[in-house]
């Protein structure tokens, strides 16, 4: 559990200088404050950090993020050691991955880390903000020009991984759990809690009992179908995938006009390695705004990003001699479509609720009160809009039968 005072002007000032690789800073003062916004993140404790120090004979000031565990005994439960592990997990990948990684496609695709502390758990990254990238509403969801950049720097990062596994097809072994796995089931009552509450929803609308009685059926075969997608085949095109790739988890950089100029991908805590339709399953079904949230636009930004993976690889002197075709990459997306229709029924509630008691404890609480929250937050009007346009969709890709 993160231990507060640890922050202290002696632990920053060593931080600075194994960052700027001088002998000597004098950290002066310190602003922390919480940098977590309610909704966005549950998993760890974020802090926003203005160090006043002095170089030399000069006063300077930076602004950093320092992300620890949860402090939160039932959170780390689930995520912590015993479960998810994805503190120690993001620390891995930022020690032995991200490095290998930057060598191949440069900066500006992943956040950069400033300092890793194994002891405390604890990353350090540079505030973004103070180059002008923010987040995008998890509200209304990301636009096409977004959508697009964002897979443009996803398919780098998933290109890099590709070029690394054919030079050490061992290097993702440690990284062999994602969102559902065999080895790990902390989430999976939860998922199927969410799953019921959207099920018991669906049963409300006119029009949709067909769809709501062939959910109540699936409640016996949804963990294994979910489970089932990230079991690793030899014939798919397996990456190291982000593993939460969602609009919380891309920060975007506007011109002096406002458009959208940069984007880069950051939280790595349930990066594993399968299946590429896994991301994009996952960024599909959480992150397109209202106006894209329908099969043809998701099917036309799939063939974007297969040529700008195509593209990247080539720029990566990577041999695509045994590369999918469009063909063969759509069908290896539709053969883990139930993964993002987990997503599209029962997270993006929680993604996009604002309610004051969407909290770790009661996503994954059996009590009445858990219960009560689960069944409000199905009545949001976002969910309740897109789902009803994209569940008939599913039904018939055979979805909601028994795989």
């Amino acid at each position: 559990m993160f231990d507060p005072s640890v922050y202290t002007k002696y632990y920053f000032q060593e931080i600075l200088i194994s960052y700027f690789k001088c002998n000597s800073i004098l950290v002066k003062k310190l602003n922390i404050g919480p940098c977590n916004v309610h909704g966005d993140g549950f998993l760890s404790v974020l802090h926003r950090i203005t160090i006043n120090y002095q170089i030399e004979d000069q006063t300077k000031s930076i602004n950093i993020v320092a992300k620890s565990d949860s402090n939160n005994e039932f959170t780390l439960e689930k995520i912590g050691p015993n479960g998810y592990d994805v503190q120690n997990k993001e620390i891995k990948f930022f020690s032995q991955i991200a490095p290998e990684m930057e060598k191949i496609f440069g900066n500006g695709t992943i956040l950069n880390v400033i300092y890793i502390d194994k002891a405390n758990k604890i990353l350090v990254f540079k505030d973004l903000k103070d180059e002008n990238f923010q987040m995008a509403s998890r509200m209304i969801g990301l636009n096409e020009k977004h959508m697009k950049l964002s897979l443009s720097k996803l398919a780098k990062f998933h290109a890099a991984s590709l070029k690394m596994l054919a030079k050490n097809p061992q290097i993702f072994d440690e990284f062999d759990v994602g969102m559902f796995s065999r080895k790990i089931d902390v989430f999976n009552k939860t998922c199927l809690m969410l799953f019921t509450a959207a099920g018991d929803e669906v049963a409300t609308w006119e029009g949709y009992e067909i769809y709501a009685e062939k959910m109540k059926n699936l409640r016996k075969y949804f963990i294994e179908n979910a489970t089932r997608c990230f079991d690793v085949k030899k014939n798919e095109l397996n990456v190291l995938n982000h593993g939460d790739m969602w609009t919380t988890n891309v920060m975007f950089k506007y011109d002096k006009d406002g458009n959208v100029a940069d984007a880069i991908i950051f939280d790595f805590q349930f990066c594993h390695y399968g299946s590429i339709a896994l991301d994009l399953n996952h960024f599909f079904f959480t992150s397109l705004n209202d106006d894209l949230y329908n099969h043809k636009d998701i099917e036309r930004l799939l063939q974007f990003y297969y040529y700008e993976l195509k593209k990247i690889l080539l720029g990566f002197d990577y041999d695509l001699t045994e590369f999918p075709n469009l063909h063969q990459f759509i069908m290896e997306f539709y053969q883990k479509l139930f993964y993002g229709f987990v997503y599209a029924s029962c997270i993006i509630p929680i993604m996009t609720s604002d309610d004051p008691d969407n909290n770790f404890e009661n996503h994954h609480s059996e009590n009445e009160k858990a219960n009560k929250f689960r069944k409000k937050i199905m009545k949001n009007e976002r969910f309740l809009k897109n789902f009803r346009k994209i569940l008939p969709y599913f039904d018939q890709m055979g979805i909601l039968d028994e795989i």
